[in-house]
């Protein structure tokens, strides 16, 4: 960046109130572009002017920036309060701008109105663009309630995009961060524990990253006058923790696992070993039919799935033996797992029931939420396939996933209770040599009687 200007007038605010009330003193910034600095005879402000000169005299019209208040009376904050400093940027940026849609509209582009063009103009646009690029029904209307909460029935909404600042945008995700969960049919309370405030955080993010951000640079690539008045872009310089990216780390454990088992009704149990079983999620479960499972193998159409990609689930022998069970009788358009009514499960359907049977079972969080969720078992499942030996590329293909990547980051976790057992299983013999080396008797192990 260019050495700003030197202007003694106009640097120091002692220098700039002896400037006669009334009157306008600039510095040239560049080649018809000033900083003007007017002492008003109420209030005094910044403001920036813009002159074509590579246009005839007759036909140069001056433009002029918004305008700003010094910090006079007090201390910039770099928004609406600007020092020197500040304002010779401010001004430099808007110059820019300003000089390159001379320019297009000397090539002849249109140049639009983009001042009252808002966020949430920018949203429905983009909402727009995606029903006709073909993007599946259930996505969309996730995309839509999320935007219409979050976005466009917030203060963010509102406001134009070309006045868009970064740090509002890190103030809407700090108060994002802090709302309650929403849907599946019941009321939430604001996040307490480090999880939920975690888990919080992750949506969030998921909302910044894959909602706000694309939808507006849509927009930019869209409309070239609003790429002008954008540029830089805002969004783009936004400053958050991305921490809470990381995935959940709760696997079941073994113990906890029978405490459900025992607790839940018949036919939930049937759906919670089925994923145990399989791994599958339980959208993919729900909906399999009795004509996807053939010779130990349950295939899952795209159509099914998160990913929008067809994969098979191989069973072992006892999965193999469980879903003859569950097929056995049916026609091949039955569903393979229904609830005790017969009726298939519905979607979101398992969240209400696993809170309840975590209470039933006692496996309660701090705040007093249910310790585990459905997907937990997925999780649980692609953990011990990879204690087993299962190789990782075999693990994914199982599943479904798109990268192993994705199994490595969010799945592959250890139930606490397996850490010692592994330890002990890789050197414990190794152990047990050193301290018997590093001491003059033998020491026996440690036998545990067996509880009455």
């Amino acid at each position: 960046m260019a050495q700003r200007k030197q202007s003694p007038d106009l640097q120091h605010r002692t220098n700039r109130l002896k400037i006669k009330a009334g009157t306008i003193s600039s510095v040239n910034i560049a080649p018809g572009l000033n900083l003007r600095y007017r002492r008003g005879i109420r209030q005094n402000c910044w403001q920036g002017r813009y002159e074509n000169l590579e246009l005839p005299n007759e036909k140069r019209k001056a433009i002029y920036s918004s305008a700003w208040l010094p910090d006079d009376h007090q201390e910039a904050d770099g928004i609406n309060i600007l020092n020197y400093r500040q304002a010779y940027d401010k001004v430099l940026e808007w110059g820019k701008r300003a000089a390159k849609q001379a320019r297009l509209e000397k090539l002849g582009v249109e140049i639009k109105d983009v001042s009252n063009f808002t966020v949430a103009d920018a949203m429905n646009d983009w909402l727009k663009m995606k029903e006709t690029t073909g993007v599946r029904a259930k996505g969309l209307d996730d995309y839509k309630y999320s935007i219409q909460r979050w976005i466009v029935n917030c203060e963010i909404g509102d406001i134009p995009v070309a006045n868009l600042i970064a740090r509002k945008i890190e103030q809407w995700f700090d108060w994002l961060c802090k709302q309650p969960k929403q849907g599946n049919g019941h009321s939430h309370s604001a996040p307490k524990t480090d999880e939920e405030k975690r888990a919080r955080r992750a949506t969030a993010l998921r909302i910044l990253r894959g909602l706000l951000k694309p939808a507006l640079n849509y927009a930019v690539k869209q409309n070239e006058s609003l790429a002008q008045e954008c540029s830089p872009y805002q969004w783009e310089r936004v400053l958050v923790n991305t921490d809470a990216a990381r995935a959940r780390e709760t696997v079941i454990e073994p113990r906890d696992w029978n405490k459900l088992l025992k607790e839940a009704r018949y036919d939930f149990k049937q759906l919670l070993i089925a994923a145990k079983l399989t791994g599958l999620r339980h959208s993919e479960l729900r909906q399999a039919r009795v004509r996807q499972y053939r010779n130990g193998v349950l295939y899952i159409p795209k159509e099914q799935t998160k990913g929008n990609k067809n994969f098979n689930a191989h069973l072992t022998e006892a999965g193999i033996t469980f879903f003859n069970r569950m097929v056995a009788g049916k026609s091949p358009d039955d569903h393979i797992l229904v609830k005790r009514n017969g009726t298939p499960w519905g979607e979101h359907s398992q969240t209400k029931i696993m809170t309840q049977l975590c209470t039933e079972a006692g496996l309660l969080t701090e705040s007093g939420n249910g310790k585990y969720t459905f997907h937990d078992i997925r999780r649980t499942r692609v953990s011990e396939l990879a204690a087993g030996g299962l190789d990782l590329e075999l693990n994914r293909r199982n599943l479904g996933h798109s990268s192993p990547e994705i199994m490595e980051d969010h799945y592959l976790k250890v139930a606490d209770s397996r850490f010692a057992k592994e330890i002990e299983r890789a050197i414990g013999d190794m152990d047990w040599a050193l301290i018997q080396e590093g001491t003059e008797t033998k020491i026996q192990p440690l036998r545990v009687a067996n509880s009455i």
